[in-house]
């Protein structure tokens, strides 16, 4: 069951890319899977491994963040940090260089990224 930040987050998604149920499939330890993309919150390089947030769990990606930011970058999906790649629609609020996410996770903003990423949110969420 979606809580209602999930919810909103789904059909903002639905209405920029045409579908909230858009499948973004990867690979773990050789072995392919499937997430909705507006279950993804985020994906995070950690120890040199590249992390997806969801609302109920965390696992790892085969991929890089440099890969997943080509293939997601038209999907609603922003480089905020050298280590964050976040869903735009997963946002619940941002103050000064902190996302958080409607699941209350945390994500960074370089200090670089905040205007860009500000003026990329800000057009997403006029649509």
């Amino acid at each position: 069951v979606k809580k209602e930040g999930q919810v909103k987050s789904a059909e903002a998604m639905e209405k920029y890319i045409g579908n909230s149920q858009t499948m973004f499939t990867y690979q773990q330890k050789g072995k392919n899977y499937a997430e909705s993309l507006d279950e993804i919150n985020f994906f995070e390089l950690f120890s040199g491994k590249v992390i997806m947030h969801l609302a109920d769990k965390e696992m790892t990606v085969d991929e890089t963040l440099d890969g997943l930011e080509a293939r997601l970058k038209d999907l609603g999906f922003f480089r905020t940090h050298l280590n964050y790649l976040v869903n735009a629609f997963a946002i619940k609020e941002i103050i000064d260089h902190t996302i958080f996410t409607i699941d209350d996770q945390v994500v960074l903003i370089s200090p670089e990224l905040k205007k860009t990423f500000q003026q990329y949110y800000s057009s997403l969420m006029m649509l």
